[in-house]
């Protein structure tokens, strides 16, 4: 019920940060610089509403329009990094792949490269600026594990606003959510692999089978 009202009336948390700042008399300069951060929450926020909008009515399209058919991993994986690259850019970040194997999967054309991007944002969720997003593969008889793993440090910078409006629910959990979703459609697995620093999941496609 919270985020139904908040979606009603998008700006008002806004303007509720907005008062408590204006209360405490903040500088000018400070004043300006807590604007400019709360604009970019209310970006990702506008992501955020996007996702569980997406997520909400997706299993309903997979159901519908789910196409299984052959198609070449490493054009899935061009597609998936056409999809993640504007997002990536605008938080200086990258993907890098290992050596892609030229095999043929059984899935849906324009769902796997969704859900592969979905995975690589919420690996560089909360990473700092620079951190790059590792893609390796593997063939494991009739399956393709496909390994999506970050390492390094952790941003120190707080999501306010979302943490704020949403409780428990954070932008990552939700393009797991999203991924997890359309693998499972696809006849495929989602495994976490995390350790320390590192976040790592394995996924596991079907291979064509001859």
């Amino acid at each position: 019920s919270e985020l139904s009202e908040l979606i009603s009336q998008p700006l008002q948390s806004a303007r509720t940060l907005n008062e408590i700042v204006l209360e405490k008399g903040v500088d000018a300069q400070k004043y300006t610089e807590f604007c400019t951060k709360l604009k970019t929450q209310l970006n990702r926020f506008e992501i955020l509403l996007l996702q569980l909008s997406k997520l909400t009515s997706l299993k309903t399209e997979l159901d519908e329009t789910l196409d299984i058919q052959r198609y070449p991993l490493p054009a899935a994986i061009q597609s998936a990094q056409d999809l993640a690259a504007p997002m990536l850019a605008i938080r200086n970040m990258r993907c890098e792949c290992a050596e892609i194997p030229p095999v043929l999967l059984e899935t849906d054309e324009e769902y796997l490269p969704q859900a592969l991007s979905h995975l690589m944002l919420s690996c560089l969720s909360g990473r700092e600026s620079g951190s790059t997003v590792h893609l390796s593969f593997v063939p494991h008889g009739a399956s393709l594990l496909i390994d999506v793993f970050c390492r390094g440090q952790r941003t120190h910078i707080k999501n306010l606003l979302v943490r704020l409006v949403t409780k428990k629910i954070q932008p990552d959990s939700l393009d797991l959510a999203i991924a997890d979703l359309i693998l499972q459609s696809l006849g495929g697995t989602l495994e976490e692999l995390s350790s320390g620093s590192t976040v790592a999941y394995r996924v596991s496609l079907p291979l064509l089978c001859d």
